[in-house]
């Protein structure tokens, strides 16, 4: 089974046990505790496997006392051993909630940062969409020349100067093989 696939089934358990109050906080947490927990410097301790389970364990209710839930899901995964999905259940999680709560997560990049108005405008015309309400991650990329790029849940919409440049080279490439036959 694919990863993200096992990451999935952890966030959707973990996703039953939070009220929707206070989905947006258990989100934000956890997505703090992947952030903690797989960065330097207690990234290599946390993954290492020579580390036991229970003193990976003493360590998280240590460093998360006032989280019974988040230490409970990180109990799971290290009985499992599974601690290197966090950041993927993570992710799993955040998409999880928001679909529960009627929204969808979109990343929208652009070569620039847009403004404000932009910003809404892209949004309404997502959410026009989708038929939900979408919550936009926006991000520079300067790489991508102009234009922009969406991804939302497995769609990506390329609408940029560098993707439009790629698919002209890929048909001309195309055309002139063609005229070889």
């Amino acid at each position: 089974m694919r990863a993200e696939a096992v990451a999935r089934r952890y966030a959707l358990a973990f996703l039953e046990t939070v009220p929707p109050s206070r989905g947006a906080d258990v989100d934000a947490r956890l997505s703090n505790a992947a952030a903690v927990l797989l960065g330097w410097p207690v990234g290599p301790l946390f993954l290492h496997p020579g580390v036991a389970a229970a003193d990976k364990m003493r360590a998280m209710r240590q460093v998360f006392p006032d989280d019974a839930g988040i230490v409970h899901l990180l109990g799971v995964l290290i009985r499992h051993r599974r601690e290197g999905l966090l950041a993927l259940v993570a992710r799993q999680f955040h998409s999880a909630r928001l679909a529960r709560d009627g929204r969808v997560a979109a990343t929208v990049r652009t070569a620039r940062p847009l403004a404000a108005g932009w910003r809404e405008r892209v949004v309404e015309g997502l959410s026009r969409y989708a038929g939900r309400t979408v919550e936009a991650e926006f991000q520079v990329a300067a790489h991508l020349m102009g234009g922009i790029e969406v991804r939302m849940g497995d769609r990506l919409w390329d609408g940029t100067i560098k993707g439009r440049l790629t698919r002209l080279a890929r048909e001309l490439k195309d055309e002139v093989k063609l005229g070889e036959s």
